[in-house]
C-alpha cells in the first residue's frame, strides 16, 4: 500500500548486485571479455561507453565480502604501442567500479567519465579487469580492447577525438 504499480519486466532488466566470499574463479575470469562502445567529450572529461560481457555460466558478482570488488582499468597508450604488448606494460593504475553483476552468458553496458592523458599527443583508450590483490583479467587469458577512436591532446591541452564514433 502506498507503492506505485511496478512493471516487473523493468525490475528484471536492472542490474543486481552480488556478494561474493573470496576471490573470483579462473574459469570465470577466462570468459570474461570487454568491449569500447564509443568515447565522448563532456565538460573535459572523456565518457568511455563500454560492454562487459560474461561467456561463462557464472554470475560476475558486484563485490566481494573478503577480497576487493572487480573493477575495470582504463590506460591511455600512444599509437606507438604494439597490442600485443599492452598486458605487459605499467600504468594500469586507474580503477573504475563495476558496481553490479553481469550473470552468466549475458552483457551488460557501462558509461563511465575520465580525465584526458595529461601529455600532449595522440592515444588510444585501453580497459582491463581485475580483481585487485587476486589476478588481472588479461593475465588469465581476456583480449585488452583498444578504442578504436584515438585521443588527441593539443599543446595548449585541449582535447579532441578522432576516427570512427566522432
Amino acid at each position: 500500500i502506498g507503492y506505485p504499480p511496478c512493471d516487473e519486466a523493468e525490475l528484471l532488466r536492472q542490474p543486481g548486485v552480488t556478494m561474493l566470499a573470496g576471490p573470483l574463479p579462473a574459469q570465470l575470469m577466462t570468459n570474461i571479455s570487454l568491449r569500447i562502445d564509443s568515447l565522448k567529450l563532456h565538460d573535459s572529461r572523456l565518457v568511455v561507453a563500454a560492454t562487459i560481457i560474461n561467456r561463462s555460466s557464472l554470475t560476475l558478482p558486484a563485490y566481494s565480502t573478503t577480497h576487493t570488488p572487480v573493477r575495470l582499468s582504463p590506460r591511455f597508450v600512444d599509437n606507438q604501442t604494439a597490442l600485443s604488448d599492452l598486458a605487459h606494460l605499467a600504468g594500469w593504475d586507474l580503477r573504475q567500479p563495476v558496481g553490479f553483476d553481469v550473470p552468466g552468458g549475458s552483457s551488460r553496458p557501462i558509461t563511465f567519465s575520465i580525465a584526458p592523458p595529461p601529455v600532449p599527443g595522440t592515444y588510444r583508450l585501453a580497459i582491463s579487469m581485475v580483481q585487485d590483490g587476486v589476478a588481472w583479467f588479461h593475465n588469465l587469458g581476456m583480449r585488452i580492447p583498444v578504442s578504436v577512436q584515438t585521443v588527441d591532446v593539443a599543446a595548449d591541452h585541449t582535447v579532441r577525438l578522432s576516427g570512427d564514433g566522432d
